[in-house]
């Protein structure tokens, strides 16, 4: 009697030989190949990297400018001290004139209503700069109590 579902050890065998029989062959065949050009007396591969080596011409060597005798050399004078001339005040800058801001008009539409229709609006499609941009103009215009009500603006 043959027990179901356990693997025999001739299946075992057959699968094992499946998978590996391959790549031992191709090993096998590389080291034969090998030893029938005669490359393993040699001790460069065929992966072996070649070194170019490039010339380098040798930098010129500087030289410094020649030696003064004494007789030749320049004396540098004594140093005196100047008098520093006075600095003279710079004249003050006059004041800008402020430009004046337009008053915005005054809502009473409270900021949570105002973030709550943004979110709803984003929720429906709406990118959040425009959302943004729509809900400000709506205010421009009208105060509102809830976010609700600017919904129904954007929509109507």
């Amino acid at each position: 009697m043959e027990n179901i579902g356990t693997w025999n050890s001739d299946l075992l065998f057959i699968f094992t030989a499946a998978l590996l029989l391959p790549i031992v062959l191709y090993f096998v065949n590389e080291v034969l190949a090998i030893i029938r050009n005669g490359q393993l007396d040699n001790t460069e591969t065929r992966y072996a990297v070649t070194i170019e080596r490039t010339e380098t011409k040798p930098e010129p060597k500087k030289t410094s400018p020649p030696k003064r005798s004494r007789a030749t050399r320049k004396v540098k004078p004594s140093t005196t001290t100047k008098p520093k001339p006075k600095a003279t005040p710079k004249p003050k800058a006059t004041p800008k004139p402020e430009v004046e801001v337009p008053p915005q008009p005054k809502h009473n539409t409270p900021p949570e209503a105002t973030q709550e229709a943004i979110q709803g609006l984003t929720s429906l499609g709406f990118r959040k700069k425009e959302a943004t941009d729509t809900v400000n103009r709506l205010l421009k215009d009208k105060s509102y109590t809830d976010a609700g009500s600017i919904i129904q603006d954007v929509f109507g």
